[in-house]
């Protein structure tokens, strides 16, 4: 065996399709039999739990069989693998899949163990990388934020279910953390932050460093995007009063007795 094809993230299932490229696979269909299975990764186990709990191999470890239909066998040195069908009939979705090191990839053809040829080693299974196409702020500019506004990463591959733990999914805007868990909401409010598809995210800004240009990355399940085209600004600590909100403010000051002209010189600090 020579590659194992990625598995990708997507909702389309021509795109959950593992392709293997190796060598003597059978000269046709009818004259080879195979035997594949996946031997899930630890953390992708203790996402499907109930799956696993019923499903385990003779060395421990979780394994989802490969039915025959899920297999195709396209010529004597390739063939396919439709994860969406294996996992749905084992009980689970192929959107389950996140990260490095999914699964192992046992394949036997004709009661032969395929293995890689580089190294003589079971094949490994990982989910693509999270992809980063944009990022924008709606309210201000739309290629940087201040600190406390939220911005909306768009890409793919954020993957199709909530994350299950803090770490599971982050953001990140150069060096800084881009929040994306709000300490201070509530059950009955819920977040205007955090994973929102397969495809976007929203997260809160929390620092940077002014006149810098920085890449945006996300992780999921431990793996990062590696495009660093996508840049973000810092644009400050605060954000400035516009002309309407400082008028709002001298009008309350005067109608409640304060002193216009201290209040009048507050705004124009936060204005600059």
């Amino acid at each position: 065996m020579t590659s194992v094809g990625i598995m990708m993230n997507e909702p389309s299932d021509q795109l959950s399709v593992v392709t293997i490229k190796g060598d003597n696979f059978g000269i046709s269909r009818n004259s080879t039999t195979f035997h594949i299975s996946l031997e899930l990764s630890v953390r992708m186990a203790e996402i499907n739990p109930a799956f696993c709990a019923y499903q385990v191999s003779s060395s421990g470890m979780c394994e989802l069989n490969v039915p025959t239909r899920s297999v195709s066998w396209i010529d004597s040195n390739t063939i396919t693998i439709n994860i969406t069908d294996a996992a749905l009939d084992a009980g689970f979705t192929a959107t389950a899949f996140y990260g490095a090191d999914v699964a192992k990839l046992y394949i036997m053809v004709n009661q032969r163990l395929a293995l890689l040829k580089s190294n003589s080693q079971i094949p490994t299974i990982n989910a693509e990388r999270p992809v980063v196409m944009s990022v924008v702020n709606p309210i201000k500019n739309p290629h940087g934020a201040y600190r406390g506004q939220i911005v909306t990463v768009i890409g793919r591959n954020f993957g199709h279910t909530q994350p299950t733990t803090c770490d599971a999914l982050l953001a990140n805007l150069g060096s800084a953390s881009c929040a994306l868990i709000d300490v201070t909401a509530t059950d009955t409010e819920g977040s205007e932050i955090g994973w929102v598809n397969n495809t976007m995210l929203k997260c809160k800004v929390t620092s940077g460093s002014l006149d810098q240009s920085v890449p945006v990355r996300v992780t999921r399940e431990g793996q990062t995007n590696l495009n660093s085209d996508i840049l973000f600004e810092y644009l400050g600590d605060h954000i400035p009063l516009e002309r309407d909100a400082i008028r709002e403010q001298l009008q309350q000051a005067e109608d409640a007795g304060e002193n216009v002209c201290r209040v009048s010189c507050r705004s124009m600090a936060l204005a600059a």
